[in-house]
C-alpha cells in the first residue's frame, strides 16, 4: 500500500475515534436530538473532501520530526492526525458559510447543507 493510501486509511480511522469522542454512545436524554443533528451535520460536511489540508498537516509533522532526527511515535502521529481533522473541520465550516453567502446550490455533487430540509 502506498504512503498516501495508507495515510488516508489512518486518517479515516482517526475520524472514527474523533466521532466517538464528540458524539457519545448514550447521550443524556435532553441531548439526543442535538447529538443526532450534530452527527448528521459533521458526517454530511466534513469527511467527503480531498483532505489535502489534513494530509499536509501530517506530512509537515513528519518532515519537522525528520529535521530533528526523530522518528515520530504512533501516539505523536495520532495527535498529528487529530490536528489534521481540526483543519478539515475548519475548512468544512468555511465551505458551509461560503455556500450560504454565495447562495450555492450544491457542494461536492450534493445539495449544500443549508439547503437541506428539516435542519
Amino acid at each position: 500500500m502506498d504512503f498516501r493510501r495508507s495515510e488516508f486509511k489512518e486518517l479515516d480511522e482517526t475520524f472514527v475515534k474523533i466521532m466517538s469522542t464528540i458524539i457519545p454512545a448514550k447521550p443524556a436524554k435532553e441531548l439526543i436530538s442535538t447529538m443526532e443533528w450534530l452527527k448528521e451535520c459533521i458526517l454530511y460536511n466534513v469527511p467527503h473532501g480531498k483532505r489535502n489540508r489534513g494530509l499536509a498537516v501530517v506530512s509537515t509533522y513528519r518532515i519537522l520530526a525528520e529535521q530533528q532526527a526523530k522518528t515520530p511515535t504512533p501516539q505523536e502521529l495520532e495527535l498529528a492526525r487529530v490536528l489534521a481533522w481540526t483543519v478539515e473541520f475548519l475548512q468544512s465550516y468555511f465551505l458551509v458559510v461560503d455556500d450560504m453567502m454565495d447562495q450555492s446550490i450544491t457542494r461536492r455533487g450534493q445539495p449544500c447543507w443549508y439547503k437541506l430540509e428539516n435542519l
